[in-house]
C-alpha cells in the first residue's frame, strides 16, 4: 500500500497545506494501479528553500541554480520528492498559472520520476512521461482548466 507524506522545511501557508492535503488524498485514490504499482511504498514530499534547492542541484545535476523539483528513488521502499516553493512560484507566474495548480504539477512530475519514467533519457520515455503527466494532472484536477 503506497503511502506520500510531506515534510515542510520551507514557509507555507495553512491554506496551501490543506490543499496539499486534500490533492494528495485525491492523487492516491485516483492514481492508476498500473502505474501505483511501480512506486515506493513511502514518498516523502519536502518543501524546500532555494539555497538548499541549489546545494542539491550542484551536487546530483551539476547545475549552479535552483530547481523547481528534484526525485530521489532510494530503493522499492523509499523515495524523497524536494520541491522549491520560491521557484515554483516564479514559474506559475512565467506561465500564468496560480501557485496551486503549477505546484501540483510539479509533485506529480516528481511522483512520475519516482515511478522510474525519465523524460530525459529518450524521446520514447519523454512521450510516455508527458501522456502520463497529463493523464495524472487530469485525475487530480478535473474541474480546473489546466494548462500543460
Amino acid at each position: 500500500n503506497m503511502e506520500i507524506q510531506y515534510i515542510f522545511h520551507a514557509s507555507v501557508g495553512k491554506g496551501l497545506r490543506q490543499k496539499l492535503t486534500v490533492f494528495l488524498r485525491t492523487l492516491k485514490r485516483r492514481m492508476p494501479l498500473f502505474f501505483k504499482k511501480r512506486l515506493p511504498s513511502l514518498i516523502s514530499i519536502i518543501l524546500i528553500s532555494p539555497i538548499f534547492s541549489k546545494k542539491l542541484n550542484v551536487i546530483y545535476r551539476k547545475k549552479n541554480y535552483p530547481t523547481n523539483v528534484l526525485s530521489f528513488v532510494y530503493d522499492r521502499a523509499y523515495a524523497e520528492i524536494f520541491i522549491t516553493p520560491a521557484v515554483i512560484k516564479k514559474e506559475a507566474q512565467k506561465a500564468h498559472e496560480s501557485m496551486e495548480i503549477f505546484l501540483v504539477k510539479m509533485i506529480i512530475h516528481g511522483i512520475i520520476h519516482c515511478g522510474r519514467i525519465d523524460h530525459e533519457k529518450s524521446s520514447l520515455e519523454e512521450r510516455k512521461f508527458l501522456h502520463l503527466e497529463k493523464k495524472l494532472i487530469a485525475l487530480t484536477l478535473p474541474i480546473r482548466k489546466v494548462n500543460s
